[in-house]
C-alpha cells in the first residue's frame, strides 16, 4: 500500500482562540446589511458586495400619487420671495404620496444592465401588507422633528393606500427651503418595512480549480493529503489570499463585506471535506480539493431589515417645474424662491 505524503499547514498569523470570536453566520449575515443601495429614483434595490452585482425592484416604494390627467399630485405655492406680499414670506408644500410597487421600463433595465449588474439574479422576501411611513431631514434634526409632530409620522398605511401630506412654512428664507428641496440631505419620506435580499453567489468565481490547485502544490509538493491542527479558519484564510480573494492586510476582525462573504462559503467547503484520523489528526485530500465538494452555487443572504427607499420631496419639482407656483400663478420652479422679487 501506498504511503500517503502527510504535510502540516501551520499558520502562526492566527492563533487558536480567534476563530471562536466570530461565528461563521456572523461572515454570512451581520456584515452585509451596509451593501444594498437604491438608485432609479429609489425604486431598484443594488446589490454590488457580490460579484455580479444584480439588482431587483423593490416590493413597495413610496410615490407621487398620479392626479387628475396623469399629473403628479403635488404642489409648492409660495408668496413673498420673487414676488413681493406685504403679509410677508409663506411656502405650502401639497404631496400626496402613496407605497406602491414602482413599475422599471424597459430603457431603465438596460441601463442597470449596461453598468454590469444582472437582472433576475437576486430576489426579495418580506411582509409588505402594511409599512410605516416617515419623516427625514438630516440637515435640520429641530425642523425634522417640528414636521413630524405636524404630520404625526410615523404612520403605519396600507400598501396601496394614498397619504394627503401638506407643509406650511412661515417667514422662512428661501434658499433654506430650496436646499431642503434640492439637497441629497434634505426632505424625504421614507418607506420602513421588514426584507430580505438574497442572491446567487458562484463559488468558482472565487476559488477557481486552477488557483486551489496551485495552493496545494505550493504547500504540499505534490502530496496528497495536507494535515492541519488549528481548525479550518486559518487554512481558510490562506486558501482565499493565495486564490485572491482576500487582500493582503485582511483578517477576521478587518475585511471587506464581500471578502467576508468568500470566507464564510470557504469554510463551509472545507468543513464538508475534512477528515479526522487516528490520533486526534485532521487532513484534507487533494482530490477533494479539487474535485466538485460543492455546489456550483450557493444562496447567500445579503439584507435581512432595511429602511425601505426614500422618495426625496423636492424630486418631483424638479423633473416638473411647472408643479411650483409663485403669488402671481406664474411657474418659476424652485428658483423662484431664491429669486430677489
Amino acid at each position: 500500500m501506498m504511503k500517503l505524503n502527510v504535510f502540516r499547514i501551520c499558520l502562526p498569523l492566527f492563533s487558536l482562540s480567534m476563530p471562536l470570536l466570530v461565528s461563521q453566520e456572523a461572515f454570512g449575515q451581520a456584515l452585509f446589511p451596509s451593501n444594498v443601495r437604491f438608485e432609479l429614483l429609489n425604486r431598484v434595490a443594488v446589490v454590488d458586495s457580490l460579484q455580479p452585482g444584480f439588482y431587483v425592484p423593490v416590493p413597495l416604494a413610496a410615490v407621487i400619487s398620479d392626479g387628475l390627467q396623469g399629473v403628479p399630485a403635488a404642489g409648492l405655492v409660495h408668496s413673498g420671495y420673487s414676488v413681493i406680499d406685504p403679509d410677508g414670506k409663506v411656502a405650502v408644500l401639497s404631496l400626496t404620496i402613496v407605497a406602491r410597487r414602482p413599475n422599471i421600463t424597459a430603457a431603465e433595465d438596460q441601463m442597470l444592465l449596461q453598468k454590469g449588474y444582472l437582472s433576475g439574479a437576486g430576489n426579495y422576501t418580506g411582509n409588505t401588507s402594511t409599512v410605516s411611513m416617515d419623516v427625514s431631514l438630516v440637515s435640520n434634526p429641530a425642523e425634522e422633528a417640528r414636521l413630524r409632530k405636524l404630520l404625526k409620522l410615523p404612520k403605519v398605511i396600507q400598501a396601496g393606500a394614498s397619504l394627503p401630506l401638506q407643509i406650511r412654512w412661515e417667514s422662512r428664507d428661501g434658499r433654506e427651503i430650496y436646499n431642503w428641496l434640492t439637497k441629497p440631505d434634505g426632505l424625504k419620506f421614507v418607506l420602513r418595512y421588514p426584507l430580505v435580499i438574497s442572491g446567487m453567489v458562484k463559488v468558482d468565481d472565487f476559488l477557481p480549480v486552477d488557483k486551489r490547485n496551485a495552493w496545494w502544490n505550493a504547500l504540499a509538493s505534490g502530496g496528497s493529503t495536507l494535515e492541519f491542527k488549528e481548525g479550518v479558519i486559518p487554512v481558510a484564510i490562506d486558501l482565499l489570499r493565495s486564490c485572491g480573494g482576500l487582500s493582503s492586510n485582511a483578517s477576521l476582525l478587518r475585511m471587506s463585506q464581500y471578502e467576508g462573504l468568500q470566507l464564510s462559503r470557504t469554510i463551509s467547503f472545507l468543513n464538508k471535506i475534512t477528515k479526522h484520523g487516528p490520533s486526534g489528526m485532521t487532513f484534507i485530500e487533494r482530490d477533494d480539493l479539487l474535485g466538485p465538494a460543492w455546489d456550483s452555487s450557493d444562496v447567500a443572504s445579503i439584507l435581512q431589515t432595511v429602511a425601505a427607499p426614500e422618495l426625496e420631496a423636492g424630486a418631483v419639482f424638479m423633473v416638473k417645474p411647472e408643479l411650483v407656483k409663485d403669488l402671481s400663478g406664474t411657474s418659476k420652479g424652485l428658483e423662484g424662491l431664491i429669486a430677489s422679487p
